[in-house]
């Protein structure tokens, strides 16, 4: 069956050329086929070679392209502070863009802000950097494509950005870190603000964010965070008739009559419910009792003391704000300037200039980093092309020597076959068909050899460098093929080109 259809595949016709491919095959790749086995055997370390070598290429390429190793930071200092705004608005010049590679100029911030444990309670500070919406940074630390978002929004790279302002983006780690189990569930997360607890949305849980941070917020929520109040009107920190509180219980009747009997001597006027939902199997009831006063904050922190001391049922504060507040805040005073680039080349010249024109001095740490990691990619693609090239040698060395050998063993047929007519174009012909189907058959062997090993080391490793399904695979498995046909067929001919007296008598 199997030579019927290589029969096919190869326009073999007449059954003396289907028994002369054949038999010289098999003589050819010998009793044991130990000729398929020692190719397959040098195809498969080729495979395997250009499968790690594409992997880590592809894998530099990834991460030369990401955002996260593309940029130069720049801590903004007092003694040049006063020269950003013109550092800005000069590298917003095309020319200088394009002199560059700069892709954008970003400013942040970046602080610590207390975030709490969900089964504790406890305080924990946690590393929190802007970004502006329209910063390219975010776009790819969003990309579906990327593989950094676990849950949440994730930007199909269609269109704008589609984020809440007010919302936070959160690494895995963090949420694990703050107690949360199932990760694709949390929906909200609690912040301290001063004496306030607050639960904005989660845009996205992320494997990974810039600057090690723990979590990404834009830059106006921010400015709500860490402004004062009444400039924001991000809380409102004015008396108030009401007292707003978190509580784990399905009965309304019971808090109710806890809350109207702790708080007997403040005046509850009513109390209503509402849900929050910080979890998708996690909800807990808003209690808002109103009084018929208006109390100072400082009197509500009493009288949520007073309620706490005399009630059995564990309340907690809860705080409404606001996030469309009338105006919308940026960064005023950033600590530090990000330059993004689109590679990695001109990073060193980049240094120069600031350092010549500004007198601002980016850390030749950072230059160099990103010099090496561009040199490293350079230096693996020219690697894999010498080993690429090595490998065909190899592999056209053995097919030629194993042809060779053979055809000086059978001049003598070979000389009678030409004697009674045989042309040499059916010689050649066939011959190479021979070689066709010995290189075909070792590759097919090799590359599901390799592809098993892909698929094995994908479930082994978290992070599996090697790629064998890919169009380059494809691509130097045609150029091995047509430069062992190209070779062989040049040493059957110079075989053949003797006479058949010379064949036959070893002339």
């Amino acid at each position: 069956m199997i030579r019927k259809i290589i029969s096919i595949l190869l326009n073999i016709k007449g059954d003396f050329q289907n028994l002369f491919i054949f038999n010289e095959y098999n003589e050819l790749t010998g009793k044991s086929r130990s000729g398929i086995v020692t190719l397959t055997v040098i195809l498969g370390i080729t495979f395997l070679a250009l499968g790690y070598a594409i992997g880590g290429i592809n894998y530099l390429k990834e991460k030369m392209d990401d955002p996260f190793t593309n940029w130069v930071n720049l801590e903004i200092k007092p003694s040049y502070r006063q020269k950003v705004p013109r550092i800005q608005q000069d590298l917003e010049i095309d020319s200088l863009k394009s002199k560059f590679l700069l892709n954008n100029i970003g400013e942040y911030n970046i602080e610590y802000c207390p975030f709490v444990n969900k089964n504790t309670g406890e305080e924990f500070n946690r590393k929190l950097r802007t970004i502006d919406l329209n910063d390219n940074l975010l776009t790819e630390i969003l990309h579906a494509d990327k593989g950094n978002v676990v849950s949440g929004y994730s930007y199909s790279g269609a269109g704008e950005l589609d984020v809440d302002k007010c919302g936070v983006i959160v690494k895995e780690s963090t949420l694990i870190a703050l107690g949360y189990e199932n990760i694709k569930g949390v929906k909200k997360i609690p912040i301290k603000i001063e004496n306030y607890i607050i639960y904005p949305e989660i845009i996205s849980v992320v494997k990974e964010l810039p600057n090690l941070v723990d979590v990404v917020v834009s830059s106006h929520f921010y400015r709500l965070i860490f402004s004062p109040f009444d400039q924001t009107n991000f809380l409102n920190t004015s008396t108030t008739n009401r007292l707003e509180l978190l509580v784990n219980t399905d009965s309304k009747d019971e808090v109710e009559q806890s809350i109207k009997t702790a708080l007997k001597d403040y005046g509850v006027q009513s109390i209503d419910k509402d849900t929050l939902v910080t979890e998708i199997d996690f909800v807990q009831d808003i209690i808002t009792v109103y009084f018929g006063d208006y109390y100072k904050p400082e009197k509500i922190d009493t009288i949520f003391k007073v309620l706490t001391e005399n009630s059995t049922i564990p309340f907690s504060r809860f705080t409404r704000w606001e996030c469309n507040v009338g105006s919308e805040f940026g960064i005023d005073d950033p600590y530090y300037l990000s330059f993004n680039f689109n590679k990695l080349d001109k990073v060193r010249d980049f240094k120069n200039y600031m350092d010549t024109k500004y007198q601002v001095e980016i850390s030749m740490d950072q230059v160099e980093q990103k010099e090496n990691f561009a040199l490293v990619s350079k230096l693996t693609s020219f690697i894999s092309f010498i080993l690429f090239g090595f490998s065909i040698l190899s592999i056209v060395f053995y097919v030629n020597s194993l042809l060779r050998t053979h055809l000086e063993k059978i001049k003598m047929n070979l000389g009678t076959l030409k004697a009674f007519g045989l042309n040499n174009n059916f010689l050649i012909s066939s011959y190479l068909k021979i070689i066709f189907t010995f290189i075909s058959i070792s590759i097919i062997i090799a590359f599901v050899l390799c592809g098993i090993w892909d698929l094995i080391e994908e479930q082994i490793f978290n992070n599996s460098y090697f790629d064998v399904f890919n169009y380059k695979i494809l691509l130097a498995i045609i150029i091995i093929i047509l430069t062992a046909l190209i070779t062989s067929q040049r040493t059957i001919s110079k075989t053949l080109l003797k006479t058949p007296g010379d064949l036959i008598y070893n002339r």
